[in-house]
C-alpha cells in the first residue's frame, strides 16, 4: 500500500473492539478494586 493511502474502515469491526477493550478495562478496574478492599479490610481488621 502507497505511503499516504488511507485503508479501508471497517466500523462494525471497530465498534467489537471498542466493546471488548471496554469490556477489558472494566474488568480490570474491579478487580482491581476488589483488591484494593480486600487489602484494606486486613490492614484495619483487629489482631485476635
Amino acid at each position: 500500500m502507497p505511503a499516504g493511502t488511507a485503508r479501508a474502515e471497517d466500523p462494525l469491526g471497530q465498534a467489537i473492539f471498542l466493546s471488548k477493550l471496554a469490556e477489558t478495562v472494566l474488568g480490570a478496574s474491579i478487580r482491581r478494586q476488589a483488591v484494593l478492599e480486600n487489602q484494606q479490610q486486613i490492614l484495619t481488621s483487629p489482631f485476635r
